[in-house]
């Protein structure tokens, strides 16, 4: 007979592959994973196995921000936590308050919520799911209603769900029994923006005034090809345009022959003449240095050294004859 070790023996392998929980994930889903492995060892048939034990096995996988789970729920009128739909409700409210906060701003964020055609079904309730964490499904449904466009609506509420998990099934099997976003949302992806057409009449407001500027007649044609041909014509006689060729060959490859097209476009600046400069030479300073003196900046015939001196002449005196009256 299989006792309670033997049911340890079989749940344990699938506890030890599954993470613990920290709010990884909402907890339906998680809850769902931890009933899957308590169910395997049902057909043993263990007395011992009992709705309290399978509440604590729950129990040993809450960690982090989600640890301790207490004798009592406090999101439940204290109701004792002993078996497993308890600690799913103490889950969903423990994931509320950690996550979301409490119930106001959760109903708050359902309200700003909508079902729009980028969504799908999956995506939708990812999303919605932790807002009614803990919220009492008629008092969810009133709000899940207006998310929806108006076929899905009705066809939601002729379907009556009771709880939130019906609604989402219900409205899995209608989006599908619809035919998707093709049939639901057919007014959405059809609708125009109000901003679009007066955004091309203002463009072929704004192409007209420049065609008058360049003297187009208030007589002549509002088409549009034709003033870009005027345009055209009048900025290609006023500025002139330039060829530009582009040579086009297969990547990485090598071609002899090569294609070239031609692209025009306004020239709008003028061409600047660049004259060449004409490469003169620098005169060279040549100095000198005097081989008299040995000083730089004249030569020898200018060296201030020989300057001719004048020669002394040695003068001779001579004295003069007396009279000869004079000395009788």
């Amino acid at each position: 007979m299989a006792v309670i070790q033997d049911v340890m023996h079989t749940i344990s392998p699938r506890l030890a592959i599954l993470p613990d929980y920290d709010g990884q994930e909402p907890p339906h889903t998680y809850y769902a994973k931890l009933r899957a492995i308590n169910e395997t060892a049902r057909p043993l048939g263990v007395a011992a196995f009992n709705a309290a034990e399978r509440a604590n096995i729950m129990k040993s996988k809450i960690t982090g921000r989600f640890f301790l789970v207490p004798a009592q729920n406090p999101y439940n009128t204290n109701a004792n936590i002993v078996t497993e739909a308890e600690v799913y409700n103490w889950m969903q409210g423990k994931y509320r308050e950690t996550m979301i906060g409490n119930q106001r701003a959760s109903l708050k964020a359902l309200i700003n919520e909508k079902f729009t055609s980028l969504n799908t079904i999956n995506t939708y309730e990812k999303r919605i799911r932790p807002y009614v964490l803990g919220i009492d499904d008629a008092e969810v449904l009133l709000y899940l209603y207006d998310h929806l466009p108006p076929r899905l609506e009705t066809r939601i509420r002729i379907a009556n769900p009771n709880t939130v998990n019906d609604f989402f099934m219900q409205l899995r099997i209608i989006w599908l029994e619809s035919g998707g976003p093709t049939s639901n949302f057919e007014n959405e992806n059809n609708s125009i923006p109000i901003n679009q057409f007066p955004q091309k009449n203002k463009a072929l407001d704004y192409l007209d005034t420049i065609a008058e500027r360049l003297c187009y007649s208030n007589y002549g044609s509002r088409d549009l090809n034709d003033l870009i041909k005027f345009v055209n014509y009048k900025l290609y006689n006023r500025l002139g345009h330039a060829n530009y060729n582009f040579k086009k060959e297969p990547f990485g490859q090598d071609s002899k022959v090569s294609i070239k097209t031609s692209k025009k476009v306004y020239n709008t600046k003028k061409p600047i003449k660049k004259f060449a400069k004409k490469l003169t030479k620098k005169p060279i300073k040549v100095t000198y240095k005097c081989s008299n003196c040995e000083k730089i900046g004249h030569r020898k015939n200018m060296c201030p050294g020989l300057v001719k001196k004048l020669k002394k002449v040695n003068n001779i005196y001579q004295s003069e004859p007396e009279n000869s009256d004079d000395e009788e």
